[in-house]
């Protein structure tokens, strides 16, 4: 006689952790989440970068990437993040259409080696970039905030 042994688990209680992952996590999405205003980016030029006169914040961001998207509400949502935008001049590159991306603005993202999104370079008040605040990937506000202070 074969006997198939197995060790499954109960389609129950997967199913019951899947749903208790989901809460939590949405509960988690929900805490991270600000009300009220965010960053006023204004859209990223050559000539508005060049002729800055206080240090610059770019956003490299997509419609389709997610962790932009998070960001967008809860990030640049934070007190702390909403208090300290106006001493730096805030420039956003819009990548969701990567295949008709204007020329200077490939350029731009290739002279600073941007591969993934997003990605938000930091600028000292003579446009000299301060790699080490360079930021790849979702972050708190508490953490973005203590970028932008780093800068002031």
């Amino acid at each position: 006689m074969d006997k198939k042994t197995s060790s499954h688990i109960p389609k129950g209680f997967v199913l019951g952790a899947l749903v208790v992952a989901l809460l939590f996590g949405m509960r988690w999405i929900r805490s991270e989440r600000q009300a009220g205003p965010g960053i006023d980016w204004q859209p990223f030029t050559i000539e508005a970068f060049q002729q800055a006169d206080r240090p610059v914040v770019i956003d490299m961001y997509a419609d389709w990437c997610m962790p932009c998207v998070e960001m967008e509400h809860s990030t640049f949502k934070h007190p702390e993040v909403i208090a300290l935008m106006p001493k730096v001049l805030p420039l956003r590159i819009d990548a969701t259409d990567q295949e008709n991306l204007p020329a200077d603005i490939e350029a731009f993202m290739d002279d600073y080696g941007v591969f993934g999104l997003p990605t938000i370079l930091f600028f000292n008040d003579q446009q000299e970039e301060l790699k080490e605040l360079r930021l790849l990937g979702f972050e708190t506000g508490k953490g973005f905030a203590k970028r932008i202070a780093s800068i002031l």
